[in-house]
C-alpha cells in the first residue's frame, strides 16, 4: 500500500473516531449545591468534558430551557439535550444513541450517591 493510500486511510479513522466522542457538557448549577459537584465529578469520571457554570440565576436558566416543571437542582445541555438534575449516564448515552425528537430528560428527587449528608 502506497504512503498516500496509508495516509488517507488512518485520517479516515481518525475522523470516524472523533464522530464517537461524547459531546461537551455545558452544566449550569448554584455555587452552594453540594450535590451538583458530585454530579460533575460523576460526568466526568464517564468520560464526558464538563463545563460547570456557578449562576445566580437558576430559575431564569430553566424558564430558558423550559424545565421549570420538571426542574432539579442543575441543569444541563448536551448533545442539544436539556438533561435536568441526577438523569444517569446510561439514560444520557441511550439519548445521544436514539437522538430521539424531545427536548430533553429529567429525574427529579435527589439519589442517594449524589446526596451530601
Amino acid at each position: 500500500m502506497s504512503v498516500l493510500m496509508r495516509l488517507m486511510a488512518a485520517l479516515l479513522l481518525l475522523s470516524s473516531t472523533s464522530a464517537w466522542a461524547l459531546p461537551l457538557v455545558t452544566l449550569y448549577k448554584d455555587a452552594n449545591c453540594g450535590c451538583c459537584q458530585k454530579y460533575v465529578a460523576y460526568l466526568r469520571e464517564h468520560g464526558f468534558k464538563v463545563e460547570a457554570f456557578d449562576r445566580q440565576d437558576m430559575a431564569r436558566i430553566k424558564q430558558q430551557y423550559g424545565v421549570t416543571r420538571v426542574s432539579s437542582c442543575h441543569t444541563a445541555l448536551i448533545g442539544g439535550y436539556v438533561v435536568e438534575g441526577h438523569v444517569p449516564v446510561a439514560a444520557i448515552q441511550k439519548l445521544l444513541k436514539q437522538k430521539p425528537a424531545i427536548a430533553g430528560i429529567s429525574v427529579p428527587d435527589m439519589p442517594k450517591v449524589f446526596s451530601v449528608e
